[in-house]
């Protein structure tokens, strides 16, 4: 029986990794997201899975205390941002039916039906300007009308985030059961004498959690203030837009001004100058 021939030629199989590594590639790099807000989010309640699986669930499998530990995760991170999108749904929804409707009026009216869209002082001021230059009456029409479409597109927008809600809540669950055995294979792994890797991990982690832990406490706070503020001011939906505020805070460059500074146009295009 002749032997079989071992090929030495490398191309082949570059060529075969090479693909297999394009497909990977393109399968996960929509999960990168969903994924590094899953490390976060494990990070953060990994303290508190520890002391439940010593604690009061003492005795259980390390899935009960992990399936709790997501489970305050969904509760207190995923689900309100279930709300927000929700709530965002439905104002879409009522947006674009109200731009509709002001654009069916519009055509037949005028530059009457702003008054429905924008506070009465605003349209008082640019009605002359729309009477000199019918141009800005068509790009506003233009424009309500790019709002309306922005309005639908949110709801493709839901889905996706219903999706990366639901990576998010598995991956939770086993980064936060098998964490401490990932751990364990990174400090097997890491290129470092066996005397400094513990103190290297042990400094990163304290590090890592005055980090997390500040920006989340002071994305928290600064929400809370501001939607105290929006209370104050007599803006709506001050619970909604006080956990957007929280949210864009982790944001860099964004912040709460994101969320704020159009509120306050908001009361100075109305004439409210106390509260804006």
């Amino acid at each position: 029986m002749p032997e079989r021939r071992s090929s030495n030629k490398p191309l082949p199989f570059l060529g075969i990794f090479t693909v297999v590594a394009f497909l990977a590639l393109a399968v996960a790099f929509p999960l990168i997201k969903p994924l590094a807000w899953s490390i976060l989010l494990s990070f953060s309640i990994y303290p508190i899975f520890e002391k439940m699986r010593v604690g009061p669930f003492r005795g259980r499998s390390e899935a009960f205390s992990s399936a709790a530990a997501t489970g305050l995760i969904v509760l207190f991170a995923l689900l309100p941002c279930l709300f927000a999108v929700v709530i965002a749904l439905r104002e879409g929804a009522r947006l674009h039916g109200l731009v509709l409707e002001v654009l069916a009026v519009m055509e037949s009216s005028g530059e009457g039906a702003l008054a429905t869209l924008l506070p009465e002082a605003v349209v008082e001021h640019i009605r002359p300007w729309m009477t000199r230059y019918p141009a800005i009456r068509e790009w506003i029409r233009e424009t309500a009308a790019l709002g309306a479409a922005e309005a639908v597109s949110v709801a493709g927008d839901a889905v996706l985030f219903l999706y990366y809600i639901s990576i998010i809540t598995v991956s939770c669950f086993f980064l936060i059961r098998d964490g401490r055995y990932i751990v364990a294979y990174l400090m097997e792994i890491v290129p470092l004498p066996v005397d400094q890797v513990l103190p290297f991990f042990e400094k990163g982690k304290k590090t890592l959690q005055a980090v997390v832990y500040g920006v989340l406490l002071t994305a928290l706070a600064q929400g809370l203030a501001g939607g105290l503020g929006w209370l104050i001011a007599g803006l709506p939906n001050s619970v909604l837009f006080g956990a957007l505020m929280a949210f864009f805070a982790l944001i860099p460059f964004l912040g709460t001004a994101f969320v704020w500074i159009p509120g306050a146009f908001y009361l100075f295009a109305s004439s409210d100058w106390a509260g804006g």
